[in-house]
């Protein structure tokens, strides 16, 4: 019944499945929204069917794992941010650039590399990340674009 069990929709409602608690119509009522998808009835109706010791168990699992999963993404979150704390000047300006998310931008920086000053002008930059116009034509004829980076693959047999 619940698309996203880590939501506030969900959260609540399996919370209280887990400590062994009845979900009431109060509680759905409590955390209902316009955007879900069930019914009142029908959330109510899932939370108080057979719900036996191992389905607590699973429930209280994966909310384990989900607290898990969210506490690494924090620490990553973090580290990123240190990571990337000297190139905030930067940042700065490439966060001034319309349509551009702040990971957008933290993945930039990461894939230029933190010492830009390899790259004297913006034109060695485009031209180092390959995002630079080629003249691939010579004598009327096209060249084929050859790939910036050799790509290793296993040994196929």
């Amino acid at each position: 019944m619940f698309r996203d069990t880590s939501g506030v929709t969900a959260t609540k409602p399996i919370d209280k499945l887990c400590e062994g608690k009845p979900v009431t119509m109060q509680d759905i009522d409590a955390v209902y929204h316009k955007k879900t998808e069930a019914s009142k009835e029908e959330l109510w109706e899932a939370c108080n069917g057979v719900v036996g010791e191992h389905h607590v168990y699973l429930l209280q699992t994966i909310r384990t794992n989900t607290r898990d999963i969210e506490t690494l993404i924090e620490e990553l979150n973090q580290k990123i941010k240190k990571a990337l704390s000297p190139c905030e000047n930067a940042l700065e300006r490439l966060r001034e650039i319309t349509g551009l998310s702040r990971e957008t931008v933290e993945d930039l920086i990461a894939e230029i590399g933190s010492d830009m000053d390899v790259f004297p002008t913006e034109q060695h930059l485009c031209s180092g990340v390959g995002v630079s116009p080629g003249n691939n034509e010579s004598a009327g004829k096209k060249k084929a674009d050859e790939p910036r980076m050799e790509i290793s693959r296993p040994n196929q047999h």
